[in-house]
């Protein structure tokens, strides 16, 4: 990442996302409620640092923060997951999809009518809507969960 300076948005985001998470670390007797306000301010700050850096139009570095944000994302799904943490995974789960419906949204705007761009991503969306839903009916974990 030569030549690539951190913007001072992103590197407020990850000091108050650490901030969140080392106070779950070093005080895990205390009620969640503040750490997980300070993981929300920081990934909310963090997702639309790199959304705003990751617009086409914003830099000629777009590709580098489409996949920085597309990294990002999943490393929040992989640290809620891990730390079990449903902010994280929330989060990650969000910025990816938002990653993906903006590159959708710049690559077929210009280039596609807009009755077949909204049929499309129309489609795009129920068939992904319902491969999770598939997905979570054949889950083991998830079934034993609704029977608690």
């Amino acid at each position: 990442l030569a030549g690539v300076e951190l913007s001072p948005a992103t590197m407020a985001a990850g000091l108050g996302v650490g901030f969140g998470a080392a106070h779950c670390w070093l005080f895990p007797h205390t009620l969640p409620s503040f750490a997980h306000s300070w993981e929300a301010v920081g990934l909310t700050y963090l997702n639309l640092s790199l959304l705003i850096l990751s617009i086409g139009w914003h830099s000629h570095l777009a590709a580098l923060w489409i996949a920085v944000w597309a990294v990002a994302g999943v490393a929040q799904i992989l640290l809620g997951a891990r730390w079990h943490d449903g902010v994280f995974t929330g989060f990650g789960v969000t910025a990816l999809a938002i990653n993906l419906y903006t590159r959708y949204f710049e690559k077929f705007w210009d280039q596609t009518d807009a009755g077949l761009f909204f049929f499309l991503g129309g489609v795009g969306l129920f068939a992904t809507g319902f491969a999770i839903e598939w997905w979570a009916r054949r889950s083991p974990a998830l079934q034993a969960e609704e029977v608690r």
